[in-house]
C-alpha cells in the first residue's frame, strides 16, 4: 500500500466534514454559527500552508493543477468507463478540491464580514464600520454560495463512488484508513 494521504490531511478533511455539516445545523444560532465559520476559515488557511510547505507530492497544492491535456485525456478515459488511475487527485478531482477550497473560503469570508456589516456584530464588528446593504449583499452572496458548495460537494462524493467503481479502489478506504493498491 502507498500511504497517499498523510495524518495531517486525514484529520484536516475529517474536522472539516465536521465543520461544515456543523454549520448547516447551527445556521439559527448566530455566535456558534459564527465561532464556526472561523474555524473553518483557519482550517482551510492551514490546508493551503500546509498544501505549499509540505514534501508529499499528493498533498501539495500544486497537485491539484493538471495539463488542459491531462484533462482532456482524463476526460476521454471516464467517458469510456476506463478511467486512468491516478494516485492522488485525479485531473477532474484537482479542479473541483480546489475550488471547494476557495468558494469554501469565500463563504467564510463573506458570512463574517456580512454579519458585521449588517447588525455590527461578530469579531469584525470591532474593525470595519457598518454598512447594512452591503452586508446583506454579502449575506445573500453567503447562502448563494453555501448552496454552490452542497453542488460541489455532491460532485465529489458523485466522483469517490464513480472512480472507486471505474478503477476497481475503495477510495474513502484509501482517505480515511489505508492508502492505496501500488498496482491494480
Amino acid at each position: 500500500m502507498i500511504q497517499v494521504w498523510s495524518k495531517n490531511i486525514r484529520l484536516f478533511h475529517s474536522i472539516l466534514i465536521v465543520l461544515i455539516v456543523s454549520a448547516f445545523i447551527t445556521e439559527d444560532f448566530e455566535e456558534v454559527h459564527e465561532v464556526i465559520g472561523y474555524s473553518i476559515f483557519l482550517l482551510l488557511l492551514y490546508r493551503l500552508f500546509y498544501g505549499v510547505a509540505t514534501t508529499n507530492k499528493y498533498e501539495k497544492i500544486s497537485g491539484f493543477f493538471h495539463s488542459p491535456k491531462a484533462i482532456m485525456s482524463f476526460i476521454k478515459s471516464i467517458v469510456k468507463l476506463e478511467e486512468e488511475r491516478h494516485l492522488g487527485h485525479n485531473p477532474v478531482a484537482g479542479i473541483v478540491m480546489f475550488l471547494m477550497i476557495v468558494i469554501i473560503l469565500v463563504i467564510s469570508l463573506t458570512g463574517a464580514f456580512g454579519f458585521a456589516m449588517k447588525d455590527g456584530e461578530g469579531i469584525l464588528s470591532l474593525l470595519i464600520s457598518s454598512n447594512f446593504q452591503l452586508g446583506e449583499l454579502l449575506l445573500d452572496i453567503h447562502e448563494v454560495l453555501t448552496k454552490i458548495v452542497l453542488l460541489f460537494i455532491g460532485l465529489h462524493l458523485s466522483g469517490v463512488v464513480v472512480s472507486s467503481i471505474l478503477t476497481k479502489e475503495n477510495l474513502l478506504r484509501s482517505i480515511f484508513k489505508d492508502g492505496k493498491k501500488r498496482d491494480i
